[in-house]
Formats: C-alpha cells, sequence, structure tokens
C-alpha cells in the first residue's frame, strides 16, 4: 500500500512517501519550488549577485558575511557561484534524493571553503541542480587569503572569544 503527506510546519515544506518497504522523509524550506530548473555555471554569471540585504544580528537568520557580500542559507546552486565561486568538482555528480553532501570544496580567488550540497527533490539531481546549505572556513584553507568574515551580531573570523561566547554562548 502506497501513502503520502504534504505540508507545512514553521516555514518547513514536509513530504512523507512510502511503501511497504520504504518511507521518504523530504524536507524544505516552505517557499522551495517542485519545478526545478536546470542549472550550469553559465546561468549565473558573477555580478548577478542575490541581495539578501545588510546581516542580521539574528544567530538563527541562517547569515553569514563574507567581505561585503551576504549570504543567506539554504541557496540554489546558482546563486552561489553568483557570488563568484567555482566549484572544485564535477557539477554533474548525481545527488540522490533528501541527500546531502557536506565537502564539496569551492573556490573564489584566493578563498576555499567547504559547502554542504542538498538535494530537497524527490528524484536524483546533479549537483548543479541543488542547494547550497552550509558553508565551512577552516584556516588551513584560509592561509593564503584576505578575508573578513562576520557572523550575525558582529562577531568576526579571528576576533574575540569572549566576546563570541557571550553572543553565542
Amino acid at each position: 500500500s502506497q501513502y503520502a503527506y504534504e505540508g507545512e510546519h514553521e516555514g518547513i515544506q514536509e513530504r512523507i512517501y512510502g511503501e511497504e518497504d520504504f518511507i521518504i522523509f523530504n524536507f524544505a524550506p516552505a517557499s522551495y519550488s517542485e519545478e526545478t530548473e536546470t542549472v550550469t555555471t553559465a546561468a549565473a554569471p558573477v555580478g548577478d549577485k542575490p541581495d539578501f540585504g545588510p546581516l542580521s544580528d539574528d544567530l538563527y537568520s541562517f547569515q553569514i558575511q563574507v567581505n561585503d557580500d551576504v549570504y543567506q542559507f539554504p541557496m540554489s546552486y546558482a546563486d552561489f557561484l553568483a557570488f563568484g565561486w567555482v566549484y572544485d568538482g564535477d557539477e554533474t555528480e548525481s545527488i540522490s534524493a533528501n541527500s546531502r553532501t557536506t565537502t564539496n570544496v569551492f573556490k573564489n580567488g584566493d578563498l576555499k571553503c567547504y559547502a554542504g550540497l542538498t538535494n530537497f527533490d524527490v528524484n536524483t539531481r546533479p549537483a548543479s541542480e541543488c542547494h547550497v546549505v552550509s558553508i565551512k572556513f577552516d584556516s588551513f584553507l584560509l592561509k593564503d587569503a584576505d578575508v573578513k568574515i562576520t557572523l550575525p551580531g558582529g562577531v568576526e573570523y579571528g576576533g574575540d572569544l569572549d566576546e563570541a561566547i557571550a553572543q553565542y554562548g
């Protein structure tokens, strides 16, 4: 017997599909559309950056500022590339339905980061059709870069540890 549930709870779109032998839970931001467009690197030229406004003070805004650019997660792969990032991998690589990767290396000039890609769809999609849901910088990847990274509340990479603890606990 087959069953399905679709609904929205606290801004998250929920889909649950199942049959006798399996069940799939699929969660996405409520604004996510089932209509997926094919995206390639050429579809998002540098300079076509999305405007997410100023960096929020709210920790749960899922924002980060890198130099002068504010990023809002999750964001489409194309929007991430519009900030000048280039995937150091195969963007046609398949990502299974409702799956996530965490160690995809992206480069932007001297900057390097790890980005998490998630496929919110119920079908397998190439990386270029997925969403960037996280970004990770570490001192090894930043060793040759001149960068200012700021979190909500004004906490900066390389800043005062006590200030960061006061803001984030």
